[in-house]
């Protein structure tokens, strides 16, 4: 009997425990409400996405939710929505009601736009004109833009009232390619707004999402120019150094809407164009004497008259007119060869355009010079890896044993021996 009473008891106390089980850890899916990170600006887009437990597979849920103030733009009726928030309110409440769920299971969550202080704009560059960008101030706007993916970009230009308005046209369209081509930053990250005073400015500000617009009197946003009004037109030069007297290809790009019957007219400071004039790619001839910049422009006629119409690019030019000696020695052991021809190779990678010159004057037998030949050659691409940046010249016989390196840059005609 006693042993029977116990039994009961154990039996009792497991029912009770596993109950208590099922109470704490019933079939209810949790659910979580987010919104977005940051502070999202008056009329913007905010996103929230709630997040519910595996156990709600069971139960094919459906969404449907509800925003305190604002408008559901789109994603109702799924895990993640985008609320139009109003103009006058700073913050607002989102909940989601699951459908589907077993009776009894909390089927409701909220979340909540994060509030607080509105953080300022940034002052990124303050210029005089946009003539004042340098590399130093492009790699600044560069690196701030970078660290604030989130943040957008507002130009402020003001100009001197006796600017004309073509004139404010072609600035802001260079401004505008500065920013999203040498610093690719996506046009819409980018809001100009332009005005005239006694002295003109450029101010470039870095607007957290929150914040307000910096403010500019007698400023309106600048609308007479969009990205597509204008072609793009972009002029580029030979890839290397161009010689004297040799040919330089100078081309031009254009896309977007250009009109269908634009002349292009090619000039050259130096040299003469061979061909190609009126189209967009034209060879230039190089001056055979002298070594000065080569620089060639496109003026494109009839575009609008609001849009750039000169492009201009330089060619390379060579900047030493003669060889380089470098280093002479006698006959000498190859090991100290080896040294000198190590050195030599050390300021050709200084040079990397320029080429290793080596004039070998001879005293002994063909068999001898075919020898030597092969040595420096061995040495100088097996060694030092220099590829086909070399030459060796056999000179007269002079009656001693020599060799003269020499360093060419581009463009320098070849010494004899």
């Amino acid at each position: 009997m006693r042993k029977f009473l116990i039994l009961t008891i154990l039996t009792l106390l497991a029912s009770v425990d596993t109950l208590a089980q099922r109470n704490e850890d019933p079939y209810c899916p949790p659910i979580y409400v987010n919104g977005p990170a940051g502070l999202t600006p008056p009329g913007g887009l905010a996103t929230f996405t709630t997040t519910i437990g595996d156990q709600a597979r069971n139960y094919n849920p459906q969404y449907r939710w509800t925003v305190s103030t604002g408008k559901i733009v789109g994603g109702q009726g799924t895990l993640s929505i985008r609320v139009k928030m109003p103009e006058d309110v700073q913050g607002i409440t989102a909940s989601v009601e699951v459908l589907g769920l077993p009776e009894g299971c909390p089927a409701m969550a909220s979340g909540e736009t994060p509030s607080g202080d509105r953080p300022p704009a940034e002052l990124i560059a303050a210029l005089s004109s946009v003539n004042e960008i340098d590399l130093g101030t492009l790699d600044s706007i560069e690196k701030s833009v970078q660290a604030n993916p989130n943040s957008q970009v507002f130009v402020i230009a003001v100009f001197e009232r006796t600017t004309a308005k073509t004139k404010t046209v072609e600035t802001l369209n260079r401004l505008r390619e500065i920013l999203t081509s040498t610093q690719q930053i996506e046009s819409d990250r980018i809001t100009f707004l332009t005005g005239f005073a006694d002295k003109g400015r450029v101010k470039i500000y870095l607007v957290p999402p929150g914040a307000d617009n910096p403010d500019c009197k007698n400023c309106e946003e600048f609308k007479n120019f969009v990205k597509d009004d204008c072609p793009i037109i972009t002029v580029s030069g030979p890839a290397g150094i161009t010689n004297p007297g040799k040919i330089a290809i100078f081309a031009a790009e254009i896309s977007g809407n250009a009109p269908p019957n634009v002349v292009y007219v090619w000039t050259v400071s130096e040299g003469a164009i061979v061909s190609g004039q009126n189209t967009l790619s034209v060879q230039v001839r190089y001056p055979k004497t002298g070594a000065s910049n080569l620089s060639a422009t496109l003026i494109v006629r009839g575009l609008p008259e609001s849009c750039s119409s000169e492009f201009s690019v330089a060619a390379p030019f060579v900047i030493d007119s003669s060889p380089v000696l470098i280093d002479e020695y006698g006959a000498i052991t190859p090991q100290n060869e080896h040294a000198h021809l190590k050195a030599a190779v050390a300021q050709l990678k200084r040079n990397p355009n320029s080429m290793l010159w080596i004039i070998f004057y001879p005293t002994g037998s063909d068999a001898s010079i075919k020898r030597k030949e092969k040595s420096l050659s061995d040495y100088l691409t097996k060694i030092q890896h220099i590829g086909e940046l070399f030459k060796i010249v056999v000179g007269p016989n002079i009656g001693l044993e020599k060799i003269k390196i020499l360093i060419i840059p581009p463009g320098v005609e070849n010494p004899q021996p």
